[in-house]
C-alpha cells in the first residue's frame, strides 16, 4: 500500500464513517502545515486568506487575545515571517471574522467588528503592517461582537458594505479606510430580521448592484438586490423555500449570469441551487448526501466549469467534492490528515491552477495546504461506506473455496531483513512463490499448490486513492490533473477464514487507516485503469473475490518489535479479475444482490527502456529495474544538453499470461433465504474481449455460479495500449510527491564508492547533472469510460426451485447477455443481479 515511506505520499487517520459519506480520500493533497508561528487563535476560528503577488497568500485572523494578526504564506512554503498584531486601535471578540479586500496603492482595505459592537477599518499588508490605526466606521449601526462585515469594491465609492445588527436588521453604508463612510449605515432589511451575527452574502450584480443573500431569524434563506445609494430594488423574497439555522451563512458564487448558493439545513445536510433574485432559484437539491453540523459554513471555490466545495463533518473532519447544481456533485472525499472543530469554516482560494485551503485546528493553530491540480472533480467517485455484507452473498467458487491454504515452509518468507526498494530490493513487489525470472506470470488457477494461489474472497475495506505514487511504475492517467504522479485505487481485503494464510505477519500490525487495518490483506491497482462506473459503486462493506498476483510490497518494511522481525505486508497487486457483491433493493423494494465484475485491460511491468515505441514488446528484453537501469542512463546521458535522463515504463503485451486458462468461479446468493412460495431471479449483462468467456449457472438451489474462464496461450488477444505523451519530471518534482526524496537521492550518491564513478564522470559531475535533468516519463491516457452497470443487452429471468429428487445445476439463458468485444481493452466487465420472485 502507498505509504509514507520512500516515494509515496502520505495518508491520514482512520476515518470516520456516517451515512452521506464515501470512504474516499483523495491523495492529491500536500502535507498541512502549520502556520501558527505567533498566533495562537480559539478553535475554529475563521483564517481569511487573500492572494498577493509574489507572497503567496495574505492571511488576517483574530487571535484569542482578540488582536487583529497578519502574515504572508505559500501552502507549500509556509510562513516567511512569524504572524505580526495589527491591531492598533481594535480589539475584537475571539473568532471574530477580518474581512480583507485588494485596495490598490494600499495593500488591503479591512473591515471587522471591535468587541464593543462598532463597525472598524484600516489599510495594510503584511509586509508593511498597518497604514495607521483602526478607525471606527459604525454611524448608524451596532452590531453584536465578532458579526462578519460584508465588503464588496464598488466604483467611485470605495466599497460597498452589508452587515447585520445587533437588532436583527440588515445595513448597508458605503466608504474605505481613507475617506471613511459616504453617510451613515442605512437599513436595507424591507421587513426581513435575521439573528444578531447572521453574515450577509453580497456579489456585485451588474444593472442591479449587489445580488444579496441571508438567513432570517427562523433560519429560512431570503435574498434582494439593491445598493447603498438606491436602496433595494424589490423585497427580500424566500429562495425557494430554503432553510438552515438562525444565523448560518448563505455560500453565493457567481454562475454564469446566474448565482450558485450552499447551506448546512437544520439537519446538517449540504443543499445547493441556482438563479437569480430577480428571475428566483431552482429548488434546492442535496450536494451528494453531504452531512456537516446545522447551519455550517460551506467552504467553496470555482473549479474547472463547476465548483469546489469543503465542509467539515460532525467530527471535525474535512470534506470535498466537485460540480455545480445543475450538473449535480460527485462523491464527497476525505482530505487528508485535516480536521478541525465540527463544522468550522474552511478557507478556500486559487492558488496557480490549483486550491489552497486554511483552517484552524481543533487546538487552534492555523494550518494551510494545497491541492495540485489544475482541473477537474475533487472527489473521485468510490461508493457509500456501510456495515460489512453478508458472507454468503459473494465467495469464491468451491473448486478456490476448498483449498485449505498453507504459507511457504520457510519460517521467514516475508521478512525483509529491514531492506526496501528501490534502493536495497529491485523490484518494489515480489510475488510469494518464485514464478521465474518473469515477474508479472499470473498464478493459475486452480492450482496443485496452495501456496501459489493468488486469489481470495472476504469484504472491501477503506477504498481509496493513494498517495502519489513512483511515476515511472504508474504510467496510466488516473488523476489526470495531478502533474507529479500517479495513484492507484486500493483497499483492505478482511479475508474469510480460509484465506487468512495469504497474510504476513507485516498484515497484523496496526496501522492507523482502514485500507490498512489489521488482518486486511491489500489489494492495489492503477487507478487509471479502473472505469469510475466501477470505483463509484464499491463501498466499504461489500463482499469482494479477487484473483491476481500475490505479492510482498517491497517499497515498505514493518518492524514488529517482539512479535515478528522486519517484514512485508502481503498483497494482491495488481488483480486480474475482481468481483464485489452488495445488497440492493429492486423495483418493488425486495432485497437483491448485486455482484460486479472488473478485469485488469493492461499489466505495468517493473523494467524500463530507452525506447517507448517497445514498451508495449514482451520479445524486447528491456534494459532493467529501475535502479540499475538510471545508473547505466545517467552513465550513457551525462553529457546530455540539456541532461536528460529516459526512464519509460514497459507495459506487458498482454494483460495477464499463463501455460493454461485461468478458470475463476464465482458464487452469488441473494440476501435473504428463499420461501416455498418464490423462486430465483436473475439478471446479468457482461462484455468481454475474444479469448474470455462467461458463464452463468445454479450450483443448488440458491446460488449462481459465474465461471470466467480467461484463455492461455496465442488465444489471447492483446489490447492496444492507449494514447500516449512524454511527461518530464526535474527531482524537485518528484520531491513534491514525498518531501525529502531529493535529498535521499544525494545522499545515496554520496555514499556511492569512487570506483562507481570511474566509467562516467567524476562525483560532482554527477551532482550537477541530477540537479538539472529532465527525467523522460511515459504518460498513457486512461481508457474510454465503460459503463459496468450498462443495461441495454441485459437478460433476466426465473429459475424454479428444483422439485424433490431433482438435482440442481443448470445454465442460465446460455449464449445469451454476454457481447463479445475488442473495442475496449477489459477482458471482462459486467454485473449480474440475484434475488427471489414469487412463483408464477
Amino acid at each position: 500500500m502507498a505509504r509514507d515511506v520512500g516515494w509515496q505520499g502520505h495518508k491520514g487517520p482512520v476515518r470516520p464513517i456516517f451515512p452521506g459519506y464515501t470512504s474516499a480520500s483523495l491523495e492529491v493533497w500536500s502535507r498541512w502545515r502549520s502556520l501558527t508561528d505567533g498566533l495562537v487563535a480559539a478553535p475554529g476560528t475563521r483564517i481569511t486568506a487573500v492572494p498577493w503577488p509574489n507572497w503567496g497568500f495574505a492571511l488576517f485572523a483574530t487571535g484569542a487575545d482578540g488582536s487583529v494578526y497578519t502574515a504572508a504564506a505559500d501552502p507549500q512554503a509556509g510562513l516567511p515571517a512569524a504572524w505580526a498584531k495589527v491591531s492598533d486601535g481594535l480589539i475584537a471578540a475571539p473568532t471574530t471574522p477580518i474581512t480583507a479586500v485588494p485596495w490598490p496603492g494600499w495593500g488591503f482595505a479591512l473591515f471587522a467588528t471591535g468587541s464593543d459592537g462598532s463597525v472598524y477599518t484600516a489599510a495594510g499588508d503584511p509586509q508593511k503592517g498597518l497604514a495607521g490605526p483602526w478607525a471606527k466606521i459604525s454611524d448608524g449601526l451596532a452590531a453584536a461582537p465578532a458579526t462578519p462585515i460584508a465588503a464588496v469594491p464598488w466604483p467611485n465609492w470605495g466599497f460597498a458594505l452589508f452587515a447585520t445588527g445587533a437588532d436583527g436588521t440588515i445595513y448597508t453604508a458605503a466608504g474605505d479606510p481613507q475617506k471613511g463612510l459616504a453617510g451613515s449605515w442605512a437599513s436595507v432589511s424591507d421587513g426581513l430580521v435575521a439573528a444578531p451575527v447572521t453574515p450577509v452574502s453580497a456579489l456585485a450584480w451588474p444593472g442591479w448592484g449587489f445580488a444579496l443573500f441571508a438567513t432570517t431569524a427562523d433560519g429560512s434563506v431570503y435574498t434582494a438586490a439593491g445598493d447603498p445609494q438606491k436602496g433595494l430594488a424589490g423585497p427580500w423574497v424566500s429562495v425557494s423555500q430554503g432553510r438552515s439555522m438562525p444565523g448560518a451563512q448563505v455560500t453565493a458564487l457567481p454562475w454564469g449570469n446566474r448565482f450558485a448558493l450552499f447551506v448546512a439545513d437544520p439537519g446538517g445536510g449540504i443543499y445547493t441551487t441556482g438563479g437569480d433574485p430577480q428571475a428566483g432559484f431552482g429548488p434546492w437539491v442535496s450536494v451528494s448526501a453531504g452531512q456537516s453540523t446545522p447551519g455550517a459554513p460551506v467552504g467553496a471555490a470555482p473549479w474547472g466549469s463547476g465548483f469546489a466545495l469543503f465542509v467539515a463533518d460532525p467530527n471535525g473532519g474535512i470534506w470535498t467534492t466537485g460540480g455545480d447544481p445543475q450538473s449535480g456533485f460527485g462523491s464527497w472525499s476525505r482530505v487528508k490528515d485535516a480536521s478541525s472543530t465540527p463544522g468550522a469554516p474552511v478557507t478556500v482560494a486559487p492558488w496557480n491552477n490549483r486550491l489552497a485551503l486554511f483552517l484552524t485546528d481543533a487546538t487552534g493553530s492555523a494550518q494551510g495546504g494545497f491541492i495540485v491540480t489544475t482541473d477537474g472533480d475533487p472527489a473521485q467517485p468510490l461508493g457509500a461506506p456501510h456495515a460489512d455484507a453478508p458472507q454468503s452473498i459473494l465467495e469464491l467458487g468451491p473448486d478456490l473455496g476448498q483449498f485449505a491454504g498453507s504459507q511457504p515452509s520457510d519460517p521467514i518468507w516475508a521478512s525483509s531483513a529491514g531492506k526496501t526498494y528501490p534502493i536495497d530490493r529491485e523490484i518494489e513487489w515480489k510475488q510469494v512463490v518464485d514464478l521465474g525470472e518473469y515477474e508479472e506470470v499470473f498464478a493459475v488457477l486452480p492450482v496443485p499448490s496452495t501456496t501459489s494461489v493468488g486469489a481470495a474472497s472476504g469484504w472491501v475495506h477503506g477504498p481509496e486513492n493513494s498517495g502519489a505514487d513512483v511515476p515511472f511504475s504508474h504510467p496510466f492517467g488516473g488523476l489526470q490533473h495531478f502533474p507529479y504522479g500517479r495513484v492507484d485505487w486500493e483497499f483492505g481485503l478482511l479475508p474469510d477464514d480460509h484465506w487468512k494464510f495469504l497474510l504476513s505477519p507485516a498484515n497484523q500490525d496496526i496501522i492507523d487507516e482502514l485500507s490498512e487495518e489489521p488482518g486486511t490483506l491489500g489489494v492495489e491497482i492503477e487507478q487509471g485503469l479502473l472505469p469510475e462506473s466501477f470505483r463509484g459503486n464499491v463501498s466499504h462493506g461489500d463482499r469482494v473475490a479477487v484473483c491476481g498476483q500475490w505479492i510482498l510490497d517491497q517499497g515498505h518494511t514493518f518492524d514488529g518489535g517482539q512479535t515478528h522481525p522486519p517484514s512485508y505486508r502481503t498483497e494482491i497487486h495488481p488483480p486480474l479479475l475482481m468481483a464485489t457483491g452488495s445488497v440492493q433493493q429492486d423495483g418493488s423494494g425486495a432485497q437483491i444482490t448485486r455482484a460486479l465484475f472488473m478485469s485488469r485491460p493492461y499489466l505495468t511491468g517493473q523494467t524500463y527502456t530507452t525506447d517507448p515505441n517497445k514498451d508495449h514488446d514482451d520479445t524486447y528484453p528491456g534494459d532493467g529495474t529501475l535502479i540499475t537501469y538510471m545508473q547505466s542512463q545517467v552513465k550513457n546521458n551525462i553529457d546530455s544538453n540539456p541532461p536528460t535522463l529516459p526512464v519509460y515504463s514497459r507495459i506487458k503485451q498482454y494483460p495477464y499470461k499463463s501455460n493454461n486458462p485461468v478458470i475463476v468461479e464465482i458464487l452469488v446468493r441473494p440476501p435473504v433465504s428463499a420461501t416455498p412460495d418464490h423462486q430465483l431471479s436473475v439478471a446479468f449483462q457482461f462484455t468481454a474481449r475474444h479469448g474470455c468467456t462467461v458463464q452463468v449457472g445454479t450450483l443448488d438451489a440458491q446460488s449462481v455460479l459465474v465461471t470466467v474462464t480467461l484463455a492461455s496461450g496465442p488465444t489471447v488477444t492483446s489490447p492496444a495500449l492507449p494514447g500516449r505523451t512524454q511527461r518530464s519530471y526535474s527531482l524537485d518534482d518528484l520531491d513534491l510527491l514525498r518531501p525529502g526524496v531529493k535529498k535521499l537521492i544525494f545522499d545515496w550518491v554520496n555514499t556511492l564508492p569512487e570506483h562507481v564513478y570511474l566509467i562516467c564522470a567524476e562525483r560532482s559531475k554527477v551532482l550537477h547533472y541530477l540537479e538539472n535533468v529532465a527525467i523522460l516519463a511515459s504518460e498513457y491516457a486512461r481508457p474510454a469510460e465503460v459503463n459496468v452497470l450498462d443495461r441495454s443487452t441485459a437478460v433476466s429471468t426465473v429459475v424454479p426451485l428444483p422439485t424433490p429428487g431433482q438435482l440442481p445445476g443448470q445454465d442460465i439463458l446460455p449464449g445469451q447477455g454476454v457481447t463479445v468485444s475488442d473495442d475496449q481493452p477489459y477482458p471482462l466487465y459486467g454485473w449480474l443481479e440475484v434475488g427471489w420472485a414469487p412463483k408464477t
